[in-house]
């Protein structure tokens, strides 16, 4: 059984994404040459916080290899480094760059334009309070441990 709080977020997560989704572009189309796929890989990707390769292979539910093409070719893009871990060479540690960071923002699943005009319908009280649950909603999220289920 849904409890409010559960049916609320249900109900109105959909309503931002659709309202705020930005149109799907080609690789050729994007200024940074990355496919969706490749944007929502990088979107998983920190610049402070290093992700182990083999967990965000985990989380996409594909092996360490399949990833492998595509890093190295972020990495090529300077969009990502790869990291040694310093007491065990075999893992890999992702990293977001500056410019996959920029890459992000700008190949984001929501449009930065759409998401500044829902933003703009607030008032500035109400954009704190909204961007704070949000907030407390994405560091209780990262807070879950990995069950490897597809983003």
């Amino acid at each position: 059984m849904l409890t409010s709080t559960i049916h609320a977020i249900l109900r109105d997560y959909p309503l931002i994404y659709l309202a705020c989704h930005s149109t799907h572009t080609r690789a050729r189309q994007n200024p940074h040459g990355v496919t969706t796929r490749e944007a929502s890989l990088l979107a998983h990707l920190d610049t402070h916080q290093p992700l182990a390769l083999g967990e965000l292979a985990t989380h996409f539910r594909v092996c360490r290899s399949a990833l492998s093409a595509t890093i190295r070719r972020l990495e090529g893009l300077k969009l990502l480094e790869r990291r040694q871990h310093p007491s065990d060479r075999r893992v890999a540690h992702l990293i977001l760059t500056p410019e996959g960071l920029e890459a992000v923002h700008q190949d984001s699943i929501l449009d930065p334009a759409r998401v500044a005009a829902v933003l703009a319908v607030l008032t500035e009280d109400e954009r704190a309070q909204a961007l704070s649950g949000l907030h407390l909603l994405a560091q209780a999220a990262q807070a879950l441990p990995s069950t490897g289920a597809r983003p």
